[in-house]
Order: structure tokens, then sequence, then C-alpha cells
């Protein structure tokens, strides 16, 4: 209800607005996967609509920039996402008190915008090893000066982070996603030194308890846009991530798995410092996170949720010819603790997700180019180190126009790209994808 009203009183903003513009691309995605798999196809194609309305009056502003994706052969699969859409007081009535009411997109930490771990802020996982962030929802109010900002948060409910639709048959005891990039929770498991069946069911809780999660956060900086910056973060907020509750009892012919999703929340702080200089940047960044889940009882097997302490350390450095390059090691410990499991004369074990998508890895990544480029590359790689497992991804985008249009308007820009994925393990956000390596092509329209 809040959402619908507020899409409402945008649209009456923007279109009553002179100075109100409409941005967005639309790009249609061709991915083939290099290797067959009994689990998905091989060719997968996807269309994505994302406007960008925008509007800056004397005393509203207001933005709702959406995002649409679906398969070209399957419009069951159609999701969507706003990582902004909300309503704030102009910048032009006040430049230094701001209020905004809705979801918005503000940068809480340098640790999600480099890692996208979701500590602060939801994400849209679409692709999980990929995600974007999005924005939280609620009530905004920021006060900024040349140096110092303050940037408070509250909100009355809680709005998980999603990624593809889900397609579920609870008759045949099965869950699936549309997407190739999500992958489904086991169907079999060894059991009695033979593969047995799982059949699953699911047990959501009422849209009360989803949404109904009250949080809050704060965050102070200090510093200027080259030169050293500081600053400090606390929150209750929830935790983002899908974290689910299987109870699981072992038959003589299969595995029954009640599925409850849980939405635990969590109490965290960070603190982060850093150096812009010219053509070179360094950031440091350290986390407290305490997570409070309530489990529906011992029958019920969860990932581990502990308490973790999160550091980070990263930094880039531009050089001639546009050429940039970037870099992040990231060291999460959590304390370790064993998750519950359902006994029923036999100890039944179905793998969960950790919440956080690495925990100890490094990341590098090169750029030569501009967005605004006739040509950009970039080529990235992200080593798994607890799971034993690495992520190549080499991307070409060719923008015919871009030299006869200027910076701000590339109509149409091909790409190219691939990923490559090596695993000892086979488990963890990359370890998953062994046998996944794709060449991915893509032709957008800007507007």
């Amino acid at each position: 209800m809040m959402i619908t009203t507020l899409t409402r009183l945008m649209t009456l903003t923007l279109s009553s607005s002179a100075l109100a513009s409409t941005t967005g691309v639309i790009d249609f995605d061709a991915n083939s996967f290099m290797r067959t798999s009994n689990d998905r196809a091989t060719t997968y194609n996807t269309v994505t609509l994302a406007p960008d309305f925008k509007s800056n009056g004397k005393v509203i502003e207001a933005e709702a920039s959406l995002k649409v994706i679906a398969f070209t052969n399957n419009l069951s699969s159609v999701t969507g996402e706003a990582p902004n859409l909300y309503l704030a007081s102009s910048r032009e009535l006040d430049s230094q008190h701001q209020v905004t009411l809705g979801r918005r997109k503000f940068e809480w930490s340098e640790l999600d915008e480099q890692w996208k771990l979701g500590v602060w802020t939801p994400r849209f996982t679409w692709i999980p090893y990929r995600p974007e962030n999005i924005g939280l929802t609620g009530a905004f109010y920021t006060y900024e000066t040349n140096h110092f900002r303050v940037m408070a948060f509250g909100s009355p409910i809680s709005i998980p982070e999603h990624g593809s639709t889900m397609a579920s048959n609870p008759s045949a005891g099965t869950i699936s996603y549309y997407s190739p990039w999500q992958k489904p929770l086991p169907t079999t498991l060894n059991a009695f030194q033979s593969s047995t069946p799982i059949f699953y069911s699911v047990n959501m809780p009422d849209i009360g308890g989803i949404l109904m999660r009250p949080e809050a956060a704060l965050k102070v900086s200090y510093g200027d846009v080259n030169g050293y910056w500081a600053s400090a973060n606390v929150g209750y907020l929830p935790v983002h991530q899908l974290d689910l509750a299987v109870q699981a009892t072992l038959t003589a012919s299969n595995v029954m798995a009640n599925i409850q999703p849980l939405f635990p929340m969590q109490q965290v702080a960070t603190l982060e410092s850093g150096f812009r200089g010219n053509g070179w940047s360094l950031w440091g960044s350290l986390s407290g996170q305490n997570p409070q889940r309530n489990t529906p009882s011992v029958d019920y097997m969860v990932a581990p949720m502990n308490p973790a302490f999160i550091s980070a350390l990263g930094g880039s450095i531009k050089g001639p010819a546009d050429f940039t390059l970037s870099g992040s090691v990231l060291n999460i410990n959590e304390s370790t603790s064993t998750p519950y499991v359902a006994v029923s004369g036999t100890t039944v074990n179905i793998p969960l997700d950790s919440r956080f998508i690495y925990k100890k890895a490094v990341q590098v990544s090169a750029q030569w180019g501009e967005i605004y480029s006739r040509l950009l590359y970039r080529l990235s790689f992200v080593n798994d180190f607890q799971n034993q497992s690495n992520w190549i991804s080499a991307d070409v985008q060719f923008s015919p126009w871009a030299q006869m249009r200027g910076r701000d308007s590339l109509p149409l820009v091909f790409g190219l790209g691939a990923d490559f994925f090596n695993s000892n393990s086979g488990i963890g956000t990359i370890g998953k994808y062994l046998g996944d390596d794709q060449v991915r092509g893509r032709i957008s329209y800007v507007f």
C-alpha cells in the first residue's frame, strides 16, 4: 500500500514538473553455457527494461528507477525491482537538510559497494555471484556541509532482497527457479548407501511477519571528494539474505523436508577510513555484526549464523589512456557453531548457504576506457580462499556512436563477455558454478 501510494504521488510529481526527465536502457542478452548439464538448458535469452524517471523541482525532487527482467521463452519468469523509488525535499529548498520518503540507494559503506555483501543494504540477486545493491525503504534524513555529513534512516517495515522468480510445485515436492543462475536445494541425498529423493514443502509465514520488522541506522562521515575521509555507522537492520530452516524426516523410501523461511535481524556497526588522491585511492573497513535469529525448534536445520567480525582493505590507481586497476582483500571471522540437525533414527543433513557470499577472498579488476568510450574493456578476478574457488570475468563494450554523440548519449551499445569458474570444492558462491562457464552477448539501446 505504501509503495503503491508513493508511486502515484511520484507519477503526479514527475508529470507536473518542468525539470522532469526520463532515461533508461533496454537490454537484450544472450547467454550460452560451454558445457551441457542435466539441470539447465545450454542457451538463455533475456530482455531487460530499466527506465529511470527523475524530477528536480524547487520544493520536491523524486526518482523512480525500475528494472524488469524476463526470459524471452517464458513470461512467467518476469522479475522486477526498484533500486530507487522516492520523494524528497529539494536541495533548492535547503542545500544542507533533506528528508526522503521511500526507497533510496545511498552509499552506506565502502565494504558493500566493493564486495556486495548486503550487510547494510539489500541486493537484487538475479545473478547471485553478481548482485546489485538497491536502496533501503523508509524515511531518511541527511545533513551535509562541505566536509561533514549525517545520515539517519528509520522504517517500520523491512523488505527482503530477492532474485529470480521461484517456480515451486508442492504437489510434486520440488522447488526450482526459472533462472539457471539460481542454484536449487538438492533433490537427492545419499542415505543407506543409495540415492534417496527429497520431497520439499514450504511453510510461508504471513505477510505481516515478513514485512513488519522495524529497522534504523545512522551514519556520520567526514571528508571531501579528494583527501582524507572517515565514517562510522551503527544500525539495527534485517539480515537481508535468504535464510531457511529445514525440518527433514527420513523414511524408508525418501526424505520429507519442510522449509520455513526465517527473517532474522542484526545489530551492526562499521568504521571506515581512506584517502582519495589524484588518480588513486586507498580505503579500509572494519565491521561487527551480531545477528539475532529465532529458530523454530531443535528439529530444524539452519545454516550457521553467528556474530562476525568483517575486515576489508582496498584501493585503486588510474594510469594513462583511461586505464584503472583496483583490488580488495576481504576477511570474515564468524564464531562457529554446529547447525541444528533433524534426527529421526538417522541424521539427515541438507547443505544450506551461508549469508556471506565470501568469507576470505581477494578481487582484482582492470578497466581500459570509460563508460562514454568507443571501446571499453573489463577484466576481473575473484579468488575465494575458503572454498578454493576462483572466477574470471572478461567483457568488451563497443559504442559505435560514442564519439559522434558525445559523453552523455550512447544510443546503441554492443557487448561481449565470458565467465570462467574453477573450484576444488564445488561449494560456495563460486564453487557451485563449476561447469557453468559461459559466453555472453548484449545489445543495449540507451534512451
